[in-house]
């Protein structure tokens, strides 16, 4: 386990190759499918708080992905824990506004938000038939989501490559909806 020796060195090697590359931090994204029990969940929420132990004073920072599936939408045990940064996945990627907003809300009223929560959001590519998945996500739709997230206080944003295995070009509304909400002001307060 992390407490033992091997975990501490586990630890030690996961800060020190972080540090070695510029990371600030790691992110899990551990999706299993097959045993979405509260005693999985509350074992992985105790993994994160182990590893966010070992990792104190080393300038490397945990974080997780959740979503809205098996563990991974226990928003309020995982707030809980002692991760930097969870950011969503399937919960807000697929340009779906009811969902995606009705995910946002569960995650904030468990006490997700500010600084600590990042949203993820899939991205759109052209040719389409580069893309592994299609996340439907139209400019007026990506324009509007992205204005909920400011009006919400969303600081942050994980964008994952809808050609992830094919590689196409970003369509240039995505890119441009993107890039006006990351130059947007923000609220006068440092991110952790």
């Amino acid at each position: 386990g992390m407490g033992s020796k091997a975990g501490a060195a586990a630890l030690e090697d996961l800060a020190a190759a972080s540090r070695a590359v510029g990371a600030d931090g790691v992110l899990f994204d551990y999706e299993p499918t097959l045993n979405s029990t509260m005693e999985h969940s509350t074992a992985y929420a105790d993994f994160l708080n182990r590893t966010a132990d070992g990792l104190a004073g080393t300038g490397v920072a945990v974080g997780m992905d959740i979503s809205d599936w098996g563990i991974l939408d226990k928003y309020d045990l995982f707030q809980a824990t002692k991760t930097q940064l969870l950011t969503s996945m399937g919960a807000t990627y697929k340009g779906n506004l009811g969902k995606d907003e009705r995910n946002l809300q569960k995650m904030q009223a468990a006490g997700l938000k500010g600084p600590r929560l990042g949203i993820g959001i899939g991205s759109m590519v052209e040719p389409a038939s580069k893309a592994h998945w299609n996340y439907t996500w139209t400019e007026p739709a990506l324009e509007l989501w992205l204005g909920k997230l400011d009006a919400a206080g969303v600081q942050r944003m994980d964008v994952f490559r809808a050609d992830i295995h094919d590689y196409g070009t970003t369509q240039p509304w995505f890119v441009k909806g993107l890039r006006a909400w990351l130059e947007r002001p923000l609220p006068a307060r440092r991110l952790p």
